[in-house]
């Protein structure tokens, strides 16, 4: 009988065993055996040779975004000194202004930053005169410039336009001699306003914003707090509309003690003093001084939860 029970013991244990080895493994197990994710994003740059020479150059990608596929307009620029050296240079994505979206691009050097990559003159709305040693960009610029065109009925900070924009930083940072850790992103009204969206949306991979005559993200505390991590340029015209907006993003970078930031109201200056900024060699210093606080490559695309069509 003693023996018997033992049999009918044992035989439950080595069936219990059996039942174990057939089992799902544990979680841990299936997430290292599964294949990596693969992003919803990518950017394709043209087919034929990338410009190879100084200027502005526009181009047009290739962009598959969560099931679309589209073409969209870019203007590229390579700074004279950038074949002159064997240095990494930094890059500078310049957002456009309201009004100038659409599929050629056309609009994207009437204003704003890349406005400068093909004239030497500021905007001839604005009477601010030019700061000491004023630079002309497009002969003495350091940095490899892009200009994302916006298509139309998008918005630069809507899904998935900020992880388009970041995709395509990768594809043209991997196409050119381009130092990583100093990757800036700059716009001036719209484009300002943009510059802070889209940064609060990919925090990790911008060294320094540069939002000119924008205006408040809804939260600016939130957004603050985000970009702990990014040093921020901030200005605007004393003579002007977006004063006030920009006040707001000022005052919540001093409530939120944002540990790296510099406020500049620019005296008599209109909506399109954006000029006595970016042809300013005091801002160009302190704007190349800034590095990405992590030292590893450029982080993936984030993808966004919902992509809004």
């Amino acid at each position: 009988m003693r023996r018997a029970l033992m049999n009918v013991l044992l035989t439950i244990f080595l069936l219990g065993l059996a039942q174990m080895a057939i089992a799902d493994p544990p979680p841990a197990t299936l997430v290292a055996t599964q294949p990596a994710t693969q992003s919803l994003i990518t950017v394709t740059l043209p087919s034929t040779t990338l410009p190879s020479s100084p200027g502005y150059h526009p181009i047009s990608i290739t962009v598959s975004a969560a099931g679309r596929k589209f073409s969209m307009a870019v203007g590229l620029f390579i700074p004279p000194l950038y074949f002159k050296t064997h240095d990494p240079f930094p890059v500078v994505v310049s957002l456009h202004n309201n009004g100038f979206m659409g599929a050629d691009g056309g609009g994207i050097p009437f204003e704003g930053m890349a406005s400068l990559w093909v004239k030497d003159s500021q905007d001839e709305r604005d009477p601010t005169t030019k700061p000491a040693g004023a630079i002309v960009l497009r002969k003495a610029a350091r940095f490899i410039g892009i200009a994302p065109g916006m298509p139309q009925d998008s918005s630069f900070d809507a899904a998935p336009m900020p992880q388009i924009i970041a995709e395509l930083v990768r594809a043209v940072a991997r196409a050119y001699h381009a130092d990583e850790q100093r990757i800036y992103l700059t716009g001036f009204s719209y484009g300002g306003s943009c510059t802070w969206r889209i940064a609060e949306q990919t925090p990790l991979l911008w060294a320094a914003i540069i939002p000119l005559s924008g205006r408040p993200t809804d939260n600016p505390a939130r957004t603050i707090e985000t970009l702990k991590n990014v040093a921020i340029y901030l200005a605007c015209g004393t003579n002007e509309w977006a004063l006030p907006e920009c006040r707001k993003m000022h005052d919540a970078l001093e409530a939120g003690k944002h540990p790296n930031f510099k406020y500049h109201e620019i005296p008599g200056g209109t909506h399109w003093c954006y000029g006595t900024t970016y042809t300013d060699p005091k801002f160009w210093d302190w704007l190349f001084a800034q590095k990405r606080k992590t030292l590893a490559a450029m982080p993936p695309v984030t993808i966004p939860a919902t992509i809004n069509h």
